[in-house]
């Protein structure tokens, strides 16, 4: 999938992967992607909880290996 920015937060786990993931959501412009790099697997429901209670979408995630990757839009 194709993206506009990248945030590793593979030093974090949630809460604080979503405060930083928060964080540099706020630097982007809307309608642009971020992908979000991570080794912990609660992301998968922080971030569809996420998503579902903000503007952004979770346009979709994938495991390989350790690393889950997520693709959130910035909404307006």
């Amino acid at each position: 999938m194709t993206y506009d920015y990248e945030f590793d937060g593979t030093a974090f786990s949630c809460p604080l992967l979503l405060t930083h993931t928060k964080k540099e959501i706020e630097k982007i412009p809307a309608g642009k992607i971020l992908k979000i790099i991570t080794k912990d697997p609660s992301a998968v429901i922080d971030f569809k909880t996420y998503t579902s209670i903000t503007k952004h979408t979770l346009l979709t995630y994938e495991k390989k290996e350790e690393l889950f990757y997520f693709y959130i839009k910035k909404g307006n």
